[in-house]
């Protein structure tokens, strides 16, 4: 469960031009085709600890 990989986890990780955020890669029933987009962001990088 490639989720519970980034959850479990005790370092950052950075989703480089994602414009879904973090959301699909931390949650299991999330698919990213499926994963809201977020419009009109300015965001490079997105992290999650």
């Amino acid at each position: 469960m490639l989720g519970a990989a980034y959850l479990e986890s005790h370092i950052p990780f950075f989703f480089i031009e994602s414009n879904t955020g973090e959301y699909p890669f931390i949650d299991a029933d999330l698919a990213y085709e499926d994963a809201r987009k977020i419009s009109n962001h300015q965001y490079y990088a997105t992290g999650f600890l």
